[in-house]
C-alpha cells in the first residue's frame, strides 16, 4: 500500500466538494496521489478544454 499524503488528500477532498474542477484536475497533476499516467491524461483533457473554451469566446 502507498503511503498518501493526508494534507493532499484533504485539499483534494475540499476542492471536490466544492465543485471547483479545474483547481481540483490541477492539484491531481501536481501531487502524488495519481500516476504519472493518469497526470497526462488529465493534462490532455485541460489543454482541450482550454482550447474549446478558447474557441468560443
Amino acid at each position: 500500500m502507498q503511503n498518501i499524503d493526508e494534507k493532499e488528500l484533504r485539499m483534494a477532498a475540499m476542492l471536490f466538494l466544492l465543485g471547483r474542477e479545474e483547481d481540483l484536475a490541477q492539484m491531481l497533476i501536481e501531487s502524488t496521489l495519481i500516476p504519472d499516467k493518469m497526470k497526462k491524461k488529465i493534462s490532455k483533457l485541460l489543454e482541450k478544454q482550454a482550447k474549446r473554451n478558447k474557441n468560443n469566446t
